[in-house]
C-alpha cells in the first residue's frame, strides 16, 4: 500500500535530489522523486512547497541569493462577476500578488457565493478515494490512494468532472467508442457527456488516435502541466470550429491566466 513520507524524510530526499540535479525544475524533481521512491505517495504540489520553503525554486548561477520573479496575468476582458454575485468583486493587486476576489458585503461562514464549471480539469495525480469493502459481514469504508487519471483510463471515473463512478446507474460510455476503436471514457450522466464536447473529442482515442501517445507520455512522466495544456488546446480548437464568439471568449480567458516566459524559466531554473 502506498506510504506517505514524513515532512523531514521528504525534505531530505528532495533537497538531495535538487543538490545532485540543480538544473531540474519542480516537475522534473517530482518525477525523479517518484521514480526513486516508488513506494511513496507525494503530490507535485507538496514537492513544490518544500522546494519553495528551502529556497530552491529560483536561483541564478554564481548567486546564492534568491531572486524572485512573478508570473504575469491580467483580468478577463469584459468579465463582470456581478452577473453571478454582488458579494465580491475582482481586483488587480499588482504583479507580485496578481488578481483576486475582495468581499463587498458580509459573507456568512459556509455560504455559497457562486458556482461555475471549471475551464478544464487536470487533477492531482494521487488522491484519496473512499471505497466500500465487505468485512466481517458488514460494509466498511476504506480509503486508498488512486490516480484520477488512471481511474478515468480504466472507466472508473467521469472523464469530464473526475467523480469516481463505481456502479453509477446513470453512467454513459463515450458515443464514439466501438469494438474496432474503443475509448475508455465514461461520464456521470448525460449532462457531463454533453459538457465534455468542449474538450473530449480531440483527446478521444476513438476519434483522434493521435492523442493516445501524447496522453501516455503525460502519464508516464506525471506531467500535469502538459496534461492541462493539452486540454486547453483541445478546448480552444473545438471552440474555433464552433463559432468565432465561443473561441474569442475562451481565448480571452486563456490569455488572462498567469504565465511565465520560457526564457525566465530557463534563466532562473524555475518550473511551474
Amino acid at each position: 500500500m502506498p506510504a506517505i513520507p514524513s515532512e523531514d524524510e521528504l525534505t531530505m530526499a528532495i533537497v538531495q535530489l535538487k543538490k545532485d540535479n540543480p538544473e531540474l525544475g519542480i516537475a522534473k524533481v517530482h518525477a525523479r522523486l517518484t521514480s526513486k521512491y516508488p513506494e511513496w505517495t507525494v503530490s507535485e504540489q507538496r514537492t513544490r512547497k518544500i522546494l519553495q520553503n528551502q529556497g530552491l525554486t529560483i536561483s541564478t548561477p554564481g548567486n546564492t541569493h534568491n531572486i524572485y520573479i512573478y508570473p504575469s496575468s491580467k483580468l478577463v476582458a469584459g468579465f463582470h462577476v456581478s452577473k453571478w454575485t454582488s458579494k465580491v468583486e475582482v481586483r488587480w493587486f499588482g504583479k507580485k500578488k496578481g488578481k483576486g476576489l475582495v468581499a463587498t458585503q458580509e459573507i456568512i461562514k459556509g455560504e455559497v457565493i457562486w458556482k461555475e464549471d471549471p475551464f478544464i480539469i487536470a487533477p492531482e495525480w494521487c488522491v484519496l478515494v473512499t471505497v466500500s469493502m465487505m468485512m466481517c459481514g458488514s460494509w466498511m469504508l476504506h480509503g486508498e490512494f488512486r490516480d484520477i487519471f488512471d481511474l478515468q483510463a480504466q472507466s472508473l471515473a467521469c472523464t469530464f468532472c473526475t467523480t469516481p463512478l463505481g456502479d453509477a446507474p446513470l453512467a454513459l460510455t463515450c458515443p464514439a467508442s466501438n469494438a474496432t476503436s474503443p475509448c475508455a471514457a465514461r461520464f456521470c450522466n448525460r449532462l457531463c457527456l454533453v459538457r465534455s464536447a468542449q474538450i473530449h473529442p480531440l483527446l478521444c482515442s476513438a476519434r483522434n488516435p493521435a492523442s493516445v501517445p501524447l496522453l501516455k507520455f503525460v502519464r508516464d512522466t506525471e506531467w500535469m502541466t502538459l496534461h492541462a495544456l493539452a486540454q486547453c488546446m483541445s478546448r480552444l480548437l473545438l471552440a474555433d470550429q464552433m463559432n468565432e464568439k465561443a473561441f474569442t471568449e475562451d481565448w480571452e480567458f486563456v490569455q488572462s491566466l498567469a504565465e511565465l516566459g520560457m526564457e525566465e524559466r530557463f534563466k532562473y531554473s524555475f518550473r511551474l
